[in-house]
């Protein structure tokens, strides 16, 4: 039986990213800033055009440290959240947590503050499934949406104390997630009473 095999695609997806990345930069353990720029969301190519940034910068990581953290965190939360749902929904969860996580990183970071950096990493979509998993468990349990704020609110501030972290991606994928995660366990509810 094969578990999760849309959480291994996307883990498989950042390593080999990452691999690809690591041979054109020639250190496997960081990244060169010209690849970061131009396959990370950058502002200023963003401007130019380059709007695929916004999903590559999703599996493109900084050092071989963010990739590692990111992947194992990944497979942990993936797995679990696509065990209790589907393929489909990690899918879509991790898509637009990770996507609505870089606009709003690019519009409150980048234009409204004026913070110029590279966003790169696959946090803001992890956070999105983790939210999405943690919302969905409250909801379906009956366990209390405060609660669930709660853990995602502790999930938001263990994630983004770190240097360097683009803490309103991860905002936005939370947010996403947890309301992908409320809406699928509104769903799952209604077919229950059915």
């Amino acid at each position: 039986m094969n578990e999760a095999p849309m959480t291994k695609i996307l883990v498989a997806t950042c390593i080999v990213m990452y691999m690809l990345l690591a041979l054109m930069s020639r250190n496997l353990m960081r990244i060169s800033t010209s690849l970061l720029m131009l396959l990370g969301q950058y502002k200023p190519l963003l401007e130019q055009g380059m709007y695929w940034q916004i999903v590559t910068s999703i599996f493109v990581h900084v050092n071989l440290f963010h990739l590692a953290f990111n992947v194992l965190f990944l497979y942990l939360v993936g797995t679990s959240f696509e065990k209790v749902s589907s393929s489909k929904m990690v899918t879509i969860t991790f898509f637009s947590s990770g996507i609505m996580g870089n606009v709003l990183s690019l519009i409150l970071g980048q234009y409204m503050f004026k913070i110029q950096y590279v966003s790169a990493g696959a946090s803001g979509s992890i956070l999105g499934l983790a939210a999405a998993l943690t919302m969905y468990s409250y909801k379906l349990l009956d366990k209390g949406i405060h609660k669930a704020i709660l853990s995602l609110i502790a999930l938001f501030i263990i994630n983004s104390v770190w240097a360097n972290v683009d803490f309103i991606a991860h905002l936005g994928g939370i947010l996403i997630g947890a309301i992908i995660g409320y809406l699928y366990a509104m769903s799952r509810k209604s077919l229950l009473v059915m």
